[in-house]
């Protein structure tokens, strides 16, 4: 008799060159004195991933990854960013964001 984690494929635990790459920063703002939000790409055990989490400033005055966050599979991107311009264009036409003359979005 077989259990499932037998037929459970392994995880691959082993690190690959990738993860030695520094993680391709997209963007980031702040959201509150010694709190950034920031979205990059990066690669975890041989993985491509989006990433967008909250980094906060240390004692050290060193940024650090905090445990708030998102990492997905960078085939996920595509149905993200739809999902993040129908999001824009909904809380536009509700009056919750208005734009900005150079482009960005505001919070009313």
């Amino acid at each position: 008799m077989t259990t499932l984690a037998q037929e459970a494929p392994r995880r691959n635990n082993s690190r690959s060159p990738t993860d030695d790459v520094e993680p391709i920063l997209i963007a980031e703002w702040p959201l509150s004195r010694g709190e950034i939000a920031r979205v990059a790409i990066r690669s975890f055990k041989g993985t491509w991933l989006i990433d967008l989490r909250k980094w906060f400033e240390a004692g050290d005055g060193q940024w650090r990854a905090g445990p708030k966050g998102i990492s997905l599979s960078l085939k996920h991107l595509r149905p993200i960013s739809v999902a993040i311009e129908e999001a824009v264009s909904v809380a536009r036409s509700r009056g919750l964001i208005e734009q900005d003359p150079s482009g960005s979005i505001d919070q009313q």
